[in-house]
C-alpha cells in the first residue's frame, strides 16, 4: 500500500506547476511496474521528468538538440532508468543516491560552448545509466 502511496502521489504532483512547453521539446514518462522505451528528436530539447517504481524507462536522447541547457528530473524506486544522450552536451549528473547509483559513460563535448544537459533527482534502490550510444 506504501508503493501505491508513492505511485499516486507522484502521478498527482505532476500536474501541478509545468511551464507551456510543446510536447516535442520534453518527455514526461512514468512507470509504475512496467516499462517506457521512447526516442525524442526535438529540434529545442528543454527536459524530462522520469519516475521509475518498480519499472524501467529508456530515454534515447541521441537525435534531440539543445540548444543551451536542458533538465532531466528522475525519481527512481527499484527501477532502472537509462538515457542515451547527444555527444555534442556536456551532462552535469546532480543525482542523490540511496543504496543506488549512477553510471555515466557519457563522453562529454569539448567544444566551449557545448549546451549542458542537467540530470537531477533521487535513485533509491535503482540504477540510472548515462550513456551517448547503444551498447
Amino acid at each position: 500500500s506504501v508503493i501505491i502511496l508513492i505511485g499516486l502521489s507522484i502521478i498527482f504532483n505532476r500536474a501541478v506547476g509545468h511551464h507551456k512547453v510543446n510536447k516535442s521539446e520534453r518527455n514526461d514518462l512514468t512507470a509504475i511496474m512496467g516499462g517506457h522505451d521512447q526516442k525524442n528528436a526535438s529540434i529545442d530539447y528543454k527536459g524530462s521528468k522520469l519516475t521509475a517504481v518498480m519499472g524501467g524507462i529508456k530515454l534515447d536522447l541521441r537525435n534531440a538538440t539543445i540548444k543551451k541547457e536542458a533538465t532531466i528530473e528522475v525519481f527512481s524506486f527499484w527501477s532502472g532508468v537509462e538515457l542515451i544522450v547527444p555527444k555534442d552536451v556536456v551532462v552535469k549528473n546532480q543525482i542523490s543516491c540511496i543504496a543506488g547509483g549512477v553510471e555515466d559513460k557519457s563522453e562529454p563535448s569539448t567544444a566551449k560552448n557545448a549546451p549542458i544537459l542537467y540530470i537531477t533527482g533521487d535513485v533509491i534502490m535503482a540504477g540510472v545509466e548515462i550513456k551517448n550510444k547503444n551498447a
